[in-house]
């Protein structure tokens, strides 16, 4: 995600201003998304895969299966504040820091058997002026971030918090290659803290492992994330997370090739039942990748924060 935060300002930099919006819908994340209108497997990740889950311990009693509840209706509010520092060794470029405050209101418009249908409407994104950017880099930011207000993105899921099917619909403003390329980028950013449940009962410290792959910016990465069950109660529970990312070598669709590199993410998220997303959610990630560009080898480092909250 790091990585798409400083393509959105050269895309904003760089871009064909008058190149004609997008209008209508597409799958989440291009050709890294599972959609219906594609026809990819049921409970596939992001580019198709279906995850493996293995549970490598169920933990004490009592325990319980961990499961999407969710009722028709349901509205909720909330807030992701994220910061991302980024430097490439490049001309001695100095680290960019990206601060950034996203709402996002989610509705739960339908509850058939085991899935359920969610859409997301995104707000206004905000950026500091404290946030170390110039001017005008930051105005180039929050012109591309405007794309993403009122853009919303409709989800099915099964009980599992698997996803079944996804897609956007554009707010007035249509679509873009920016808006396109920040949706895979927060979708990607987003699952970092997300829960992949298992079908078994399980108790605190109960741990399993997530098998899957996601692709951003023509990059797909596989992902290995393990969870660790640190509180169960009557109205929710709690996930310890820690995952590896690790990008696949070779071309990629935005130009040059992936020589090798990974990203470390560690969180904890609290779940609330009869919420979409986490009542509250923090994370920390550290990456490199190292990309040959021209002929020339280029390696970029990123640190990111996350803090979700739901209400």
């Amino acid at each position: 995600m790091a990585l798409g935060v400083v393509a959105v300002l050269a895309l904003a930099g760089c871009g064909d201003d008058k190149a004609e919006p997008r209008q209508g819908s597409r799958p989440v994340g291009g050709s890294a998304s599972a959609s219906a209108s594609t026809g990819a497997d049921e409970g596939a990740t992001p580019d198709g895969q279906t995850p493996e889950i293995e549970v490598l311990g169920t933990g004490a009693q009592p325990r319980r299966v961990l499961e999407l509840d969710l009722v028709e209706g349901h509205v909720e509010d909330g807030t992701m504040r994220m910061t991302v520092t980024t430097s490439a060794d490049v001309m001695s470029t100095p680290p960019v820091k990206v601060p950034m405050v996203m709402p996002v209101r989610t509705t739960v418009t339908d509850v058939t058997g085991d899935r359920a249908t969610v859409e997301s409407q995104y707000g206004e994104v905000s950026v500091p002026r404290s946030s170390g950017l110039d001017e005008a880099s930051r105005q180039q930011l929050l012109e591309s971030m405007q794309l993403l207000d009122g853009t919303t993105i409709r989800v099915v899921y099964d009980r599992s918090a698997r996803t079944l099917s996804s897609e956007v619909e554009y707010g007035d403003k249509g679509g873009s290659e920016v808006l396109e390329r920040m949706l895979d980028d927060f979708a990607a950013q987003s699952s970092n803290l997300s829960v992949l449940m298992p079908e078994q009962a399980v108790g605190v410290g109960a741990r399993w492992q997530a098998t899957s792959s996601i692709t951003v910016g023509g990059i797909t990465s596989d992902v290995v994330a393990t969870y660790e069950l640190t509180g169960l109660a009557d109205d929710g529970y709690t996930v310890r997370l820690t995952s590896r990312q690790t990008p696949r070598r070779g071309p990629v669709a935005t130009g040059g090739e992936i020589i090798g590199g990974g990203t470390d993410v560690t969180g904890t998220t609290e779940v609330r039942h009869g919420m979409v997303g986490p009542f509250h959610a923090i994370g920390t990630g550290h990456g490199t990748v190292t990309m040959e560009v021209g002929g020339q080898r280029v390696r970029t480092t990123f640190d990111m924060t996350m803090d979700v909250s739901t209400r």
